[in-house]
């Protein structure tokens, strides 16, 4: 798990990122909504509570909700993930540490 400072500096990032784009927490609500409706998949809607709290650094946000962020924000997968301390093009440099049995 992430620490609280990276949990709340990557929240207060995806903050100043909404409001750049002059969304409030219902737009975004609102067309995660859509976007779960239209993948007929209700684990990419976020409450408006629930971006309050990542915004706050409470928590990290899983596969699902990161994927939401990213199409509503334009921005990468990638990017969002970072801010969390994730680094993706390590996955592959460090699958042969962890080969199966």
């Amino acid at each position: 798990m992430a620490d609280t400072g990276v949990l709340q500096q990557a929240g207060a990032r995806l903050k100043r990122i909404r409001v750049r784009l002059g969304l409030s927490l219902r737009a975004v609500e609102q067309r995660s909504t859509e976007l779960a409706a239209e993948r007929q998949n209700p684990d990419y809607a976020l409450s408006k509570a629930w971006i309050v709290d990542v915004e706050k650094g409470r928590f990290l946000p899983g596969s699902f909700k990161t994927a939401t962020l990213a199409v509503i924000y334009q921005l990468e997968i990638a990017e969002i993930q970072k801010w969390y301390g994730i680094e993706p093009d390590q996955i592959a440099k460090e699958r042969p540490l962890f080969r199966p049995p």
